[in-house]
């Protein structure tokens, strides 16, 4: 009895480690791109085009690798692009980003069908400008031209040569026990079929 229930433990423990090996944390991550998406001057400037992308992983609600530079405008007076770095709003519902240049200015992206859709067009994109901006004629609008992909990079895991490894060893133990188990039927068969057999024989000996 010992040596089956240690037997039992054994599998127990085995197929654990497999369901924990085989589930290893993961991000579910998506990329978002913005291609030229352009805001108009009200002072009669060239368009500001917006490009670049970032990372937003879904699990954790968080943004990472951020790339937003706005050229036009802002590069042809200033002398520079501006970058859009900061993050101000991150998946609010229905998934809404917002970011920021560190000058007051903020770039808004709407998700309304939210990460489903593999593309928006330029009038789920706005501009709320109060800095550098705003003093180059931009206000509140919405873009003009542009759109902007979501892409899932979520990877699907595949085995390990060790997963693989854990999992034939829980099959060999598995099927080791049912061997056991089987031998252990047969002997306690024996007994009871021979003593079966050796009745009618008493029986008639004692009559």
């Amino acid at each position: 009895m010992l040596n089956r229930n240690a037997l039992r433990l054994a599998i127990v423990f085995s197929v654990v480690g497999l369901l924990v090996a085989a589930s290893p944390a993961e991000a579910d991550s998506v990329q978002i791109t913005l291609n030229n998406l352009a805001f108009d001057s009200s002072f009669g400037f060239g368009p500001e085009d917006f490009n670049g992308s970032f990372l937003y992983d879904t699990v954790l609600n968080a943004i990472s690798s951020v790339s937003i530079a706005a050229t036009g405008a802002t590069d042809s007076l200033l002398g520079s692009a501006l970058l859009f770095g900061g993050v101000d709003i991150t998946g609010n519902e229905p998934f809404q980003f917002q970011f920021d240049d560190g000058l007051d200015d903020f770039l808004n992206l709407s998700l309304p069908s939210g990460l489903s859709a593999s593309s928006y067009g330029f009038q789920d994109a706005s501009l709320l400008p109060f800095g550098g901006l705003a003093s180059l004629g931009f206000g509140y609008e919405l873009a003009s031209s542009g759109s902007f992909s979501v892409v899932d990079l979520t990877i699907v895991p595949t085995p390990e040569p060790g997963t693989l490894l854990l999992l034939f060893a829980a099959l060999l133990l598995l099927g080791l026990h049912r061997f056991v188990r089987g031998l252990h039927r047969s002997h306690t068969r024996a007994p009871s079929m021979l003593c079966a057999t050796a009745r009618p024989f008493a029986h008639k000996l004692l009559n």
